[in-house]
């Protein structure tokens, strides 16, 4: 009888943090799809609903403050989040192999250097790194901004490849070198294809750090025509009268994009957790 108690208290108590994690995006919905006049109507349920301010965002996707366009500031997000991954990823790779498997100087400080960068706040960084910004010409570029999201994922990713390809036994990279492998093919033809599983983790981490950057996008773009869209959305705030509906709408298609990218990196984790087993 205890067991089935226990048993209770741990499910009920996973339930309400559940209910508590996922009612801010229920209400964010359930606005979205309100009519003007329910707005303030604080009931859970709705009887009418309405999609007039998704048609608002996708055929006027320009906002009652400032002509910003909804679809390029996608775009921005986009290529910022793909550029990212794709500088970030390549760059903890190397680095995440080389403190695993190579024995240099001074590889402790460096390792823990690297993480030491991680645990500093943003906002500690933001002068030096706009004046560096500055003198290289990539101020208010998107550039500037897939640089500054490099450098902070960088040493976090690092650290986590470099824990997965320590975990790689070494006997199969001596295996490969006496098959006449180079030290690159072993990185990408066995250590990348047994780590699949937590580098596309790492990618959707950086991934999701980039599409929400704001502080970095607001101190390095100043035209309008390079915001992204966590920029796009204050621009709501700024108006007289805070238009709620369009606002949660532009919300709930803000969150689209992460959700398809895990979506469809979680189904090549799957694989790739699968492939490895094999593999090993």
């Amino acid at each position: 009888m205890n067991k089935y108690i226990k048993n209770f208290v741990i499910y009920f108590i996973a339930i309400i943090i559940l209910l508590f994690s996922l009612f801010p995006v229920y209400w964010m919905i359930l606005t979205s799809i309100k009519r003007y006049e329910d707005l303030l109507n604080p009931y859970l349920f709705i009887t009418k609903i309405t999609f007039e301010n998704y048609i608002k965002i996708i055929s006027s996707p320009l906002t009652i403050t400032t002509a910003i366009n909804f679809y390029r500031c996608m775009t921005n997000s986009i290529i910022i989040a793909l550029g990212s991954v794709i500088l970030s990823l390549s760059i903890s790779i190397l680095l995440g192999y080389g403190l695993a498997r190579m024995n240099f100087k001074f590889k402790r400080l460096v390792s823990n250097a690297s993480l030491f960068v991680y645990i500093l706040p943003p906002s500690f960084l933001a002068i030096p790194f706009f004046v560096h910004m500055r003198m290289l010409g990539l101020v208010n570029s998107l550039i500037s901004v897939i640089l500054a999201e490099t450098i902070f994922t960088i040493p976090f990713c690092a650290w986590i490849l470099r824990e997965q390809f320590s975990s790689i036994p070494k006997e199969i990279e001596e295996s490969a070198y006496i098959d006449g492998c180079g030290r690159l093919e072993v990185l990408f033809r066995i250590i990348l294809p047994l780590s699949a599983p937590t580098l596309v983790a790492t990618a959707t981490y950086i991934f999701i750090r980039a599409w929400n950057e704001y502080q970095y996008a607001l101190l390095l773009l100043y035209s309008k025509d390079l915001w992204t869209l966590p920029l796009f959305l204050t621009t709501f705030l700024a108006a007289d009268v805070i238009p709620w509906g369009i606002l949660m709408a532009a919300s709930v298609l803000y969150t689209i994009p992460p959700l398809i990218f895990y979506y469809v990196t979680e189904r090549y984790m799957i694989k790739g957790l699968i492939a490895g087993a094999v593999k090993a």
